[in-house]
């Protein structure tokens, strides 16, 4: 649920760009620190090429030139290793115009100079020819560290005579690959502290949306009690302005329709009740004319199925608060069943109750859950025309107490299952469509909740969910 709620879809963009941001910005300040080291140490290289070019004397460089001996050797020797010393480079070398070496303080004395390496650095030394300096790119040397060469050349009567090269250790590395680490520790940082800010920023945001998430979902259920919790000044707090003129708009609406049904109904109630009354004295005087005292029997049971319609309607209109009681599931079952029997004896209707409902615990209302019984009891007969079994299951769960009601009608198409609670909707030609309406309100006047859990070919079911009560 996470991952697609719009919280996490408000933090990965935040965190995803601080992240790049970061890593960018290090990857960049590692690359131009290496590359002006990098610079800085080829600068070096090549003064340090040019000084050894200086200090040289003319006359050794004309030895250098034509050759030398082992008694010569020395002499150039000593004071390069001295330059060696002093600049911290690893390596001094000569070497004439045409790439040969002609002298290498990394030789042994004696020993012939190989002039391999320089094969690598042909435009450094055409630069040279050209009296100008230059300097490798840095490379990995024979000892596996970083490496860099400087070049210069050297002259002669005022012409190029060759060039000197000097390598040094890119120990600066060290302090580059420590700023890396830094850095790396740094952008770890950062991210976490990218995700934290994310979070409460799209927590600022999400939290206003959430509670109007959960105030649109009562609204829908019908629950309109609950007002609309407005956070600050944002187009958010906006809607959740609007949402709640709405929600008492709606709740106007409701009162001004259920005292419009109460007034209607008390209004009626009068006249049928005086109705109730004559027609009862008229099947009195024409108890002797069978075909009168059928008409006035008739007479008197539409009255009653009116006074049942006047009833429904002021319970929905004004359902009293529950009181309640703590109370054995079974006995109050019973009492239901006992009052939908009589009515409808006349059907082959099987009721199949649970025995363990007899010590399952409910508190409750007993006149609403009697009445909640008595309509999802009547909704199963009256699908069930030619007869059918009624089931009635039970027991605890985590949430309280569940109770079920199956039948083994032809089940209900969708269109009428998506309308089941609402007010008013019926398929009977008789109905008020009132009465699921009225078993949601109850149900949810006693902190319970009412589901249709299944309905095709095998039949429909209902199961209703109460608080849990102590054994009576």
């Amino acid at each position: 649920m996470f991952l697609h709620g719009i919280r996490f879809r408000l933090m990965v963009p935040f965190v995803g760009l601080v992240v790049a941001i970061l890593a960018a910005a290090g990857w960049t300040l590692q690359w131009v620190t290496r590359r002006s080291m990098e610079a800085e140490l080829g600068r070096k290289l090549e003064a340090v090429a040019g000084a050894v070019s200086v200090t040289v004397r003319e006359e050794e460089r004309r030895i250098l030139l034509s050759g030398f001996g082992p008694r010569t050797e020395p002499y150039l020797r000593r004071p390069l290793e001295s330059v060696e010393q002093a600049t911290g480079v690893e390596r001094i070398f000569f070497f004439d115009l045409k790439g040969g070496i002609l002298f290498d303080t990394d030789a042994a004395p004696g020993r012939p100079y190989s002039d391999f390496a320089l094969q690598f650095y042909r435009n450094e030394v055409d630069r040279v020819r050209r009296g100008e300096k230059a300097h490798s790119i840095l490379f990995k040397g024979i000892d596996g560290l970083p490496t860099m060469s400087g070049f210069a050349p050297f002259f002669l009567e005022e012409r190029v005579a060759g060039g000197v090269g000097v390598d040094g250790s890119a120990t600066f590395l060290e302090a580059v690959d420590a700023l890396k680490r830094r850095l790396i520790v740094i952008g770890f940082l950062g991210a976490l502290a990218a995700v934290v800010g994310a979070a409460v920023v799209s927590a600022t945001l999400t939290r206003p949306i959430r509670d109007l998430v959960v105030s649109s979902a009562l609204i829908g259920r019908g629950r309109l009690d609950e007002p609309v919790r407005v956070r600050g000044r944002s187009e958010i707090a906006l809607l959740a302005r609007t949402m709640e003129g709405m929600r008492k708009d709606l709740v106007d609406r409701e009162r001004d329709l259920k005292t419009m049904l109460a007034g209607v109904a008390h209004e009626i109630r009068n006249p049928l009740g005086a109705i109730e009354l004559f027609t009862g004295l008229l099947s009195r005087e024409v108890a002797d004319r069978p075909a009168a005292r059928a008409q006035a029997e008739r007479i008197s049971s539409e009255v009653q199925s009116l006074k049942r319609i006047v009833d429904s309607f002021l319970e929905f209109a004004k359902p009293e608060e529950p009181e309640k009681e703590n109370l054995a599931a079974g006995p109050l079952i019973r009492d239901a069943l006992a009052l939908l029997v009589e009515a409808r004896a006349d059907r082959s209707i099987v009721f199949a109750v649970d025995p363990s409902l007899e010590t399952t615990a409910l508190r409750v209302d007993p006149v609403h859950f009697k009445r909640i019984a008595l309509n999802l009891l009547q909704n199963a007969v009256q699908a069930m025309p030619r007869g059918g079994t009624v089931t009635i299951q039970g027991g605890c769960t985590d949430g309280g107490v569940r109770i079920c009601f199956a039948d083994t009608g032809p089940g209900m198409p969708e269109s009428v299952r998506k309308n089941l609670f609402k007010p008013f909707f019926t398929t009977r030609e008789k109905g008020t469509g009132l009465g699921l309406s009225i078993v949601k309100k109850l149900i949810e006047r006693n902190g319970g909740t009412v589901a249709l859990v299944r309905s095709g070919p095998d039949g429909t079911e209902f199961c209703i969910t109460l608080e849990r009560g102590h054994r009576p």
